[in-house]
């Protein structure tokens, strides 16, 4: 980008959702119309790719090849029980390069295959701040009041507004909007945001599961055949 005659790098803010499949052609498929309207607003503003997809069928390879740009038959991660990092240097992947050239990089959330922290080692490598945790959903009925709606998994759901900052994708949206707030620098910025959901347990505050209309959700007559 190139500002009053000089070249500016833009900041980069990369997020990810977990498990999660293009929700276009489904947004009425069910009859019960599917509600993402944060989603809707960024694609409206935004380029949209109908036909991308996945590189691997499984979170780990494919996670390796979307951060590498390499195949993941290029890489030799074939499936989650593979490390890119025990195969490979750690300055393989792209977000190293940002860095390289001047970027302040920001991890947040499950960007990288796993939960538990990177090796200290491969961290130093490739950001600049100290890696961050935020608990997955599984342990919310450990501290929060919940229900039961039925289904996958039993439809787990806290009941009280004020609980919703217990969920991690609450407090990986949180972190990085402090991040963004705070930055005080003259350095471009990359910063990563790793949501967990839709990956199961399927835990949400209660309001967005009362959204739907269960009985009206019907299963697409062309997935008959």
């Amino acid at each position: 980008m190139v500002i009053g005659g000089c070249k500016k790098k833009l900041n980069v803010l990369l997020i990810s959702f977990d498990d999660a499949i293009n929700p276009w052609p489904y947004l009425t498929a069910f009859k019960e119309p599917i509600q993402i309207p944060n989603l809707q607003r960024i694609a409206e503003q935004s380029t949209l790719f109908e036909a991308a997809y996945s590189q691997a069928s499984v979170c780990g390879p494919s996670r390796a090849s979307l951060m590498t740009g390499r195949s993941t038959h290029q890489l030799g991660v074939h499936g989650n029980e593979d490390d890119i990092f025990k195969l490979h240097d750690p300055r393989i992947v792209w977000p190293y390069t940002l860095k390289k050239h001047g970027y302040y990089c920001s991890s947040g959330g499950k960007v990288h295959h796993g939960y538990i922290k990177l090796d200290p080692a491969v961290h130093a490598i490739l950001y600049d701040d100290d890696h961050k945790f935020f608990a997955r959903d599984r342990n919310i009925p450990l501290y929060a009041e919940t229900t039961h709606f039925g289904g996958v998994q039993k439809g787990i759901a806290t009941v009280h507004p004020e609980d919703d900052e217990k969920f991690h994708d609450a407090r990986a949206a949180q972190s990085a909007i402090d991040f963004i707030e705070n930055f005080d620098s003259d350095q471009p910025f990359y910063r990563e945001v790793g949501f967990y959901s839709p990956h199961g347990p399927f835990y949400t505050p209660a309001r967005f599961k009362e959204m739907y209309r269960v009985p009206q959700i019907t299963r697409p007559m062309a997935w008959d055949e």
